[in-house]
């Protein structure tokens, strides 16, 4: 039987692979970066992208993610 962790990993290469599929140049940012479109800020620790139009994500954008929990 396939244990969980492997099950896992094999996922996440699915994944990795079929996203990097969607770009022509593909290449891989880790650490958190933030985009702000709108309203709404969106974050990732791992941002896939095309390396010919570069990446949208930046760390000064996490500044706009409310910290105030009220």
């Amino acid at each position: 039987m396939i244990s969980k962790f492997m099950k896992n990993i094999g996922i996440l290469l699915t994944a990795l692979f079929v996203l990097g599929a969607c770009a022509k140049n593909p290449a891989v940012s880790f650490g958190k970066k933030c985009v702000a479109k709108g309203d709404k800020v969106y974050w990732s620790h791992v941002w896939i992208y095309d390396k010919n139009q570069g990446i949208d994500a930046n760390k000064k954008d996490c500044e706009l993610i409310a910290t105030d929990k009220q």
